[in-house]
């Protein structure tokens, strides 16, 4: 059975800030939060996640998606046997066969066809924004980690990055967090050239973690 779904990031997660939910259609009463039907798979969040918060960021609200409902059918008998184990009765046909829902399979693109639509439609709209796929970290300046945890408690939280005086600076507001590059590792090069095109100063994502300071940014890879 096919539908639209919406995909809902969920940082209010307590055992995933980075989950993804799946919520039914706004067509249906309630809020996002209150058409929730289930949770992406975290193995699925590895290579889809980043796009699909990442779109939901730049443009303020869910991401839509195509999926079929997977329906089986079962015999009345086995189902009034087993009912708390099959839920609800969706349909029931003539030939007394129940169906119930067996799962939602959602139909996304290969993830790397995913990132190139999300860059794109995130550039047409927000071209400050450098969107959060791949993470490597830093050390933070010394004190910033504590000065920012006195004005944020988020798992995530937006940074300014900026370009001064050949270094790749990382700001929250006015408080310097890290310098990025040239920091002795060449992970963001291509950060740097991307926040040069720019004009000098973009947004990204970052994260504490473990003691130092994460950057996600769209693509890590050295520049040869």
């Amino acid at each position: 059975m096919p539908l639209k779904l919406q995909l809902v990031p969920r940082p209010d997660n307590d055992y995933n800030p980075k989950a993804v939910s799946v919520a039914a259609p706004p067509q249906h009463p309630g809020t996002d939060h209150e058409r929730h039907v289930g949770y992406m798979y975290d193995r699925n969040l590895v290579s889809l996640g980043g796009p699909i918060r990442g779109l939901a960021y730049a443009t303020g609200r869910p991401v839509g998606c195509h999926a079929y409902v997977k329906l089986r059918e079962v015999d009345p008998r086995e189902y009034r046997k087993r009912k708390a184990d099959y839920g609800p009765v969706i349909t029931a046909s003539r030939s007394r066969i129940y169906s119930y829902i067996d799962g939602i399979r959602l139909l996304m693109p290969w993830w790397e066809d995913l990132q190139q639509m999300a860059i794109t439609h995130a550039r047409t709209i927000r071209p400050d924004l450098i969107l959060p796929f791949t993470g490597h970290w830093v050390s933070w300046k010394p004190g910033a980690r504590e000065k920012l945890a006195a004005r944020t408690l988020d798992h995530l939280f937006p940074v300014a990055l900026r370009v001064e005086d050949g270094e790749l600076l990382a700001y929250h507001e006015d408080l310097l967090l890290a310098c990025l590059w040239p920091s002795g590792r060449d992970f963001f090069d291509r950060t740097m050239k991307r926040v040069e095109e720019l004009g000098g100063a973009a947004t990204a994502f970052a994260e504490d973690y473990e003691g130092s300071i994460k950057i996600y940014a769209e693509d890590s890879s050295p520049c040869t």
